[in-house]
């Protein structure tokens, strides 16, 4: 694992100190290349409808859709 994924993944504890939120990591994959990778979501307390977040993909560069049930805080990273 290179210095700069290390970097990343202490994104939530940092988020956590000077936000006061934390985040959960999940795996998404891009429907055009297939390539997965990982993005940080805000958590939340209470259950969320799943709300739809557009990204670009870090491989193949082209935009899809995330359904994420709060805001994406981080990412994309390399799964």
């Amino acid at each position: 694992m290179g210095a700069r994924v290390r970097a990343q993944i202490g994104l939530i504890p940092t988020l956590h100190r000077v936000a006061g939120m934390t985040a959960n990591e999940m795996t998404i994959e891009c429907p055009r290349c297939k390539v997965r990778q990982k993005i940080h979501v805000a958590m939340r307390s209470e259950v969320a409808p799943l709300g739809s977040q557009y990204m670009f993909c870090i491989n193949c560069k082209s935009e899809f859709d995330v359904k994420v049930p709060d805001k994406i805080v981080g990412g994309p990273f390399p799964a």
